[in-house]
């Protein structure tokens, strides 16, 4: 659902894009409260392709000031919450993606499954 919104071919987005993506799902599992939803995702990242990269797509993360763009507007206060509640149960070191997309919490989760 999530790709289907951003509207780019699953060949377009950078390797990055697929950690980031995956540590998103991952942190929203560990705080037990199932998938973020597209307007999450676009509160905390913005989309664009990059430039010299052959129509490579990638996620930038928004600064607190940037977040609720024009393109996508702002979210609720519920789900504004909810990224809080899922921030406050993790450390920053848990959420950096390189903690959090493990082969352990992708097979947990149930995004990998083998």
């Amino acid at each position: 659902m999530m790709l289907a919104k951003l509207g780019y071919a699953p060949g377009q987005y950078n390797p990055n894009f697929w950690i980031l993506l995956h540590g998103v799902y991952i942190a929203w599992w560990l705080a037990g409260l199932g998938e973020p939803t597209f307007e999450q995702f676009m509160y905390l990242y913005s989309i664009s392709k990059q430039q010299g990269n052959f129509g490579w797509v990638q996620a930038n993360c928004r600064k607190a000031k940037e977040r609720g763009s024009v393109k996508w507007g702002p979210i609720s206060k519920e789900q504004e919450d909810e990224v809080e509640w899922v921030r406050a149960q993790l450390s920053e070191t848990e959420r950096e993606c390189g903690n959090l997309v493990t082969q352990k919490n992708l097979f947990e989760s149930g995004l990998l499954q083998g």
